[in-house]
């Protein structure tokens, strides 16, 4: 495989593999540390952002729909309550009691017992609004003052929800927008208002208890607007959060006001799927259902999944900020490492040119250090040890050679200088004949 194909395949280490030749060995080690964790740690966090962000919608659905069972359960209690509440005072024996004298007189009978029974009714009841009892013509007991919008006969008969109360042989009944008239009710049910305040109330004939047939009179318990509101800003889960709470018959018996209204949503989503995460408009919303332990309501909670998401949003800057933390601890474990793993080699070959420096003294200590150490610089030393040894053999060799090649040398310029003066200063000088053949080969 070629050079260039193997920088392609590993295109991590490109870096490392373009540092020049002059680049110390301690840069190599932490470039070497950093190329090889950082895609790691890089790989890591991709793979956990992928996952906190494909588990937030089961989170936020799973979260929404703990919300919505809270408010849930608190409504549920407003109801059941509200319902026995009800059954306890047109059965109450002081009740029929007023009720059954009212019908024989025209004038109004004694009222304290029943005053004093349904105050403390409602007493600890701070969702209780006023209660109210009237006649086929006129009221006979309110908590609120007279003549107000809810207790004036007048008033009572005009609402919307009056005839279907006279008409109807249901033991109780639930009506919202219970303070509209017939006529301000059809205007805002053809949008041609805004909607109103809507006052949740229940109402139930009397009957007497003496045939169960005969109604004697209607009881209303108008719900407090001011607890319901409450019990929506309560709602810790988005900022727009709508909620819809619908009968068995599919009708929309109450819902929250808030600034943007998402109830057209219902018209083009199968809001009975339960849970689930959908997109209207351009936009994702998360909705939830629960079913009430009463009447076989059910509560919906629509929000936007914008709003919803700030817990996965609050857990990614979290684990961005970890890896922040990571990487900048893996620079600093890099570099410090780098510099434990190159400070043998450097002091190593710091001691190898003090072998030959005129102006360094060798380290007992440090070479004793290298001698006992068992790790490759050890055995690095050792081995420099060996060619060091090697090297200065070679040299008294090399050196002990031309020593003898020029001793060889000077016998024999010293043999041929004897010779010389011999023939040229010693014959003539004594008068000798000149030497035979014999005698000169033995000169």
């Amino acid at each position: 495989m070629s050079e260039r194909s193997r920088d392609k395949k590993h295109i991590f280490f490109h870096i490392f593999n373009g540092l020049s030749d002059s680049a110390s060995f301690k840069r190599r080690l932490f470039m070497s540390f950093l190329l090889i964790a950082l895609p790691v740690i890089t790989g890591v966090s991709i793979i956990a952002a992928i996952i906190i962000r494909v588990s937030s919608q089961t989170i936020v659905e799973q979260t929404q729909a703990t919300e919505l069972e809270k408010t849930a359960a608190q409504l549920e209690s407003i109801f059941s309550d509200t319902e026995n509440m009800s059954r306890e005072i047109v059965y109450n024996s002081a009740v029929q009691e007023y009720l059954t004298e009212a019908a024989a007189s025209e004038s109004y009978p004694e009222d304290s017992e029943v005053s004093y029974y349904i105050n403390g009714l409602i007493l600890n009841r701070d969702y209780i609004d006023s209660v109210v009892v009237i006649s086929a013509d006129r009221t006979l007991y309110s908590t609120e003052n007279a003549y107000s919008d809810r207790s004036a006969f007048q008033n009572i008969s005009e609402k919307w929800w009056y005839e279907t109360l006279t008409g109807s042989s249901e033991s109780y009944l639930w009506f919202p927008y219970s303070r509209l008239t017939a006529a301000v009710y059809e205007s805002q049910q053809n949008n041609e208002i805004v909607k109103q305040v809507n006052t949740l109330m229940l109402a139930r004939p009397i009957y007497n208890t003496s045939d169960y047939s005969t109604v004697m009179g209607y009881l209303m318990i108008y719900l407090s607007d001011e607890y319901i509101e409450q019990l929506w800003q309560d709602i810790s889960w988005g900022s727009t959060s709508n909620l819809f709470l619908y009968t068995a018959d599919d009708e929309l018996l109450l819902s929250n006001s808030r600034m943007n209204d998402y109830s057209g949503i219902f018209e083009s989503v199968d809001y009975t799927e339960g849970n689930q995460v959908f997109l209207y408009d351009g936009e994702r919303y998360v909705l939830s259902r629960t079913e009430l332990g009463v009447n076989d309501w059910t509560l919906y909670m629509l929000t936007p999944y914008t709003e919803t998401t700030n817990n996965s949003r609050v857990m990614l800057a979290i684990l961005f900020s970890v890896v922040g933390a990571i990487v900048l601890a893996l620079f600093l474990m890099s570099k410090y490492s780098a510099n434990n793993m190159s400070r043998p080699v450097i002091s190593l070959s710091k001691l190898m040119d003090a072998y030959h420096g005129a102006d360094q003294e060798l380290d007992p200590a440090a070479i004793e250090r290298y001698q006992n150490r068992s790790d490759e610089i050890g055995q690095m030393y050792r081995s420099y040890e060996q060619l060091e040894d090697r090297m200065n053999r070679l040299i008294q060799e090399i050196y002990v050679k031309n020593l003898e090649k020029k001793m060889r040398s000077l016998r024999c310029y010293r043999r041929r200088s004897t010779r010389i003066f011999y023939i040229t200063h010693w014959i003539p000088s004594t008068g000798l004949p000149w030497p035979t053949d014999r005698t000169r080969s033995a000169i």
